[in-house]
């Protein structure tokens, strides 16, 4: 899909990914042979700056920062790490996306535990997919049928069981953009 964009329209790819990096990968096939050049760098993004062991975490607002006012396709696969990335960048940086392609981790971090971190993590979740609402219309989702999570428990999606699935995929159009079309 990125290839396919990158191409078409000649857009340069760049590529954030801190866990399989040129020291411990080599080189990435699935990024070899673009007619664009594309651009790899050995980082995560995240909300804030980290080293976690080797890896390195910028925040996803210093990526966009040097952005133009529009251009900016996001594609974000990040394990998880896209609660934090979101909940701490500025709409200002987000305006200067025009699509946005992002896989939501439902399980993990503070929703794997109980009590009062677990209600706090629900609700910074929530916040996070309102305010993408405010900025983009959701354009695609996958899976596409919500029926697959009305009226189940954590342990039907968060089990291990994988009896549903645990991840969804988004597509996002700039709501400014959307509107100038």
């Amino acid at each position: 899909w990125a290839k396919r964009l990158a191409e078409s329209y000649v857009i340069q790819t760049e590529l954030f990914d801190c866990f399989a990096t040129t020291s411990n990968s080599g080189a990435t096939p699935s990024l070899e042979g673009w007619k664009v050049p594309t651009k790899r760098h050995d980082v995560c993004v995240s909300g804030h700056e980290k080293l976690d062991g080797s890896r390195r975490f910028e925040p996803l607002a210093a990526q966009l920062h040097g952005r133009g006012p529009r251009g900016t396709l996001l594609k974000m696969d990040v394990e998880g790490a896209e609660w934090e990335a979101l909940g701490a960048v500025e709409d200002e940086e987000l305006q200067k996306v025009d699509l946005f392609d992002l896989q939501i981790y439902l399980c993990g971090g503070p929703l794997a535990s109980g009590g009062e971190e677990r209600a706090r993590g629900l609700r910074e979740r929530v916040q996070v997919l309102e305010r993408l609402a405010r900025i983009f219309y959701v354009v695609a989702r996958a899976p596409e049928k919500g029926s697959l999570f009305r009226g189940k428990e954590d342990a039907d999606l968060c089990g291990g069981g994988m009896r549903y699935p645990d991840t969804i995929s988004m597509s996002y159009v700039n709501r400014q953009r959307f509107a100038e079309v």
